[in-house]
């Protein structure tokens, strides 16, 4: 865009070409301009949404785990607790754990909401069902 310009400014003030080929030269320019500005402000409007898009994922993240934490609370309280009371050693068999585990799961759906819960935690169901359980430790543990 600068050469042209220019080659307008140069061409004016030389004679060669009429000021009108100058002023032709510019109005063209100004539409490539134009058309510029509106392909930035495009992505900046797409640019903004993505960060709507990353706060509503984050909140979907949240209340997946939550929902998962729900489910952990929920087992312990009603089926873990029972258990470990009712064992001699106070710990659960393997196949109790695996139950409590598949239990603390269904219950986690229930309360998610209609939350996809794989897909909201990027397909960590299982790990954030060992944070939980973990944290859910620690504080019997206080």
């Amino acid at each position: 865009m600068f050469e042209v310009v220019m080659l307008a400014a140069i061409a004016a003030v030389d004679g060669s070409a009429p000021l009108d080929m100058a002023e032709d030269a510019i109005v063209n320019n100004s539409i490539y301009l134009e058309s510029i500005l509106g392909v930035l402000a495009l992505a900046w409007t797409l640019f903004r949404s993505s960060e709507w898009w990353k706060g509503r994922k984050d909140s979907l993240y949240y209340k997946a785990v939550m929902a998962v934490e729900a489910g952990v609370e929920h087992t312990y309280r009603n089926y873990v607790r029972q258990l470990k009371l009712d064992a001699q050693d106070g710990r659960l068999t393997d196949q109790e754990r695996a139950k409590a585990r598949e239990l603390a799961k269904h219950v986690a759906l229930q309360y998610s909401g209609g939350i996809n819960l794989m897909n909201a935690l990027n397909g960590q169901l299982d790990l954030e069902l060992e944070k939980a359980v973990r944290r859910l430790k620690n504080q019997e543990a206080e």
